[in-house]
């Protein structure tokens, strides 16, 4: 029986509409940690896709940017 691999984990986030561009920004710019799109640019609520072994990483990566700006985790998928 083979195993379905995962290539990719998804976390889904609200922020501020005015932090949206700055989150793209920062995000894209760690050296390829995740990329984000957003799938209602009204209510900003984001989705954020990145490498099953770097959860920890961005996780550790949202908290510390939380100090600057407002994000809620919506959902993270299991692992």
């Amino acid at each position: 029986m083979s195993v379905a691999r995962t290539w990719s984990k998804r976390i889904y986030l609200y922020l501020q509409r005015k932090d949206i561009a700055y989150l793209r920004f920062i995000l894209e710019s760690h050296h390829n940690l995740a990329y984000i799109s957003i799938l209602d640019k009204y209510e900003a609520v984001a989705q954020v896709t990145f490498a099953p072994g770097q959860k920890e990483e961005l996780l550790a990566f949202l908290n510390g940017l939380a100090e600057e700006i407002e994000i809620k985790v919506l959902d993270l998928e299991p692992d």
